[in-house]
């Protein structure tokens, strides 16, 4: 993991933007055209000084403006402040890495409470942990990585809630609330999975006469998306009056769901499953299924139906809307998800092979597997985001210092070439 963090040499736009949103002094996007700017005006949007570390409320003053929640900002903000080397992607990827650790952890305990196979959920954890799509969204500084940690720890804790005695259920609803809550300032698509796992595991509560349980944890969940709108109310500006906001909103009243659908799961095939034959690997997981519910009573004693079903369907139903809303149709939407579907591989594959195999055969079997389709992953594809190409472009500025700079830019700052000469080093931003 540090390998790639290390490698990674350019950014994405909205990546400067993570840095800018997070560090700049009541000044969300750059404003300065038409005028020789200082290098300062641009250091003091990317980074804090002494004098504007720690300043929350510019932070908060920018998110307003902005289209998002502000917790992976302020989260940002703080690694900033702390900072003393300058501009580095290892400011925005320090957090990114503690999330991709911490997610790492989740995803074993959450494979080793559904099996109680302490080698198969180590290498289950890493099946995502080492793919393509978990470093890439690694890599990627931006909020995404962060709300796939909670999604994954929301899932991990409703597994348990389900099952749970009555003196865990009361221990199990505060980090429920915590993670509802700092998920839902993270990102608005966390309330999509947040709702549709919820509804799962209430309907499911109350399917199975559990009536005091599914109260509860409905009234948890309301009261932690009550307590997130109270923190930052600009989430009904952002929802319903922003760019963002106004055009998932076109997208959902001219809905057409399967017209991405193909898109979106080329990019789990990609990211995930190294690029193995899609067709050929769902048919594999549904011979898998047949397979598990006609000759493996064990798994339906370990894993409930119900648990089954709060795996599988938030997911499902998790892709299917995000591919129809997102105005760009890119793999960062459902990087949140990966995790859930890395989990969800593991279980059905690990799980029909113990219907013709022994233990220790079947998670042999399901190691390999993993293993296999890890290293395929390294072999077939790249990780993103890396941008190893930006090198040259980092030398010439670091072999003419003192040259000047004329940049031309316009509203959607995208950065098509540059052409350094003896005079200046100049960036066309189309």
């Amino acid at each position: 993991m540090l390998h790639f963090a290390f490698a990674k040499q350019g950014f994405h736009i909205d990546e400067i933007y993570s840095y800018g949103l997070s560090n700049s002094y009541y000044n969300p996007f750059p404003t300065a055209i038409n005028e020789w700017t200082p290098s300062t005006y641009y250091q003091n949007y990317l980074m804090p000084n002494h004098a504007t570390a720690f300043e929350y409320g510019s932070v908060m003053s920018n998110q307003v403006n902005d289209v998002h929640p502000p917790l992976y900002y302020l989260l940002f903000h703080t690694i900033a402040s702390f900072w003393q080397g300058g501009f580095s992607p290892m400011v925005g990827l320090t957090l990114n890495l503690g999330a991709h650790i911490a997610t790492v952890i989740v995803l074993f305990f959450s494979i080793y409470y559904l099996t109680k196979n302490f080698y198969l959920s180590i290498f289950a954890s890493l099946f995502w942990g080492l793919s393509i799509g978990g470093l890439s969204s690694m890599l990627f500084i931006r909020m995404y990585h962060l709300i796939g940690f909670f999604v994954i720890s929301l899932l991990y804790l409703l597994l348990r809630y389900s099952r749970s005695n009555k003196s865990h259920t009361t221990i199990l609803l505060i980090p429920i609330f915590i993670a509802t809550l700092l998920g839902a300032l993270t990102h608005y698509y966390f309330y999509l999975y947040a709702f549709f796992i919820v509804s799962v595991a209430c309907i499911g509560l109350l399917m199975i006469k559990e009536f005091k349980k599914a109260i509860i944890l409905g009234v948890i969940e309301v009261g932690a998306i009550g307590v997130a709108w109270g923190i930052f109310p600009a989430v009904f500006s952002h929802i319903f009056a922003s760019n963002r906001g106004v055009e998932v909103l076109n997208n959902a009243n001219n809905a057409n769901f399967t017209e991405n659908l193909k898109l979106y799961l080329s990019f789990v095939q990609e990211d995930l499953l190294a690029d193995v034959s899609l067709p050929i690997f769902i048919g594999v997981l549904i011979g898998c299924v047949i397979l598990l519910f006609v000759q493996s009573k064990t798994l339906l004693n370990r894993v409930t139906f119900l648990q089954i079903v709060m795996i599988m369907l938030p997911m499902g139903l998790y892709i299917f809307l995000v591919q129809d809303l997102s105005h760009y149709h890119t793999a960062r939407y459902i990087y949140p998800i990966y995790s859930v579907v890395a989990v969800s591989v593991v279980l059905v594959i690990y799980f029909a092979l113990r219907a013709i195999l022994s233990k220790p055969w079947s998670t042999v079997m399901t190691i390999l597997g993993l293993s296999f389709i890890v290293l395929l992953g390294f072999k077939r594809e790249t990780v993103y985001f890396q941008y190893l190409d930006q090198g040259t472009l980092t030398q010439n500025i670091l072999e003419n210092p003192t040259d000047s700079a004329i940049v031309f830019s316009a509203s959607r700052w995208q950065i098509a070439e540059y052409s350094p000469n003896s005079h200046c080093m100049m960036m066309c931003i189309r």
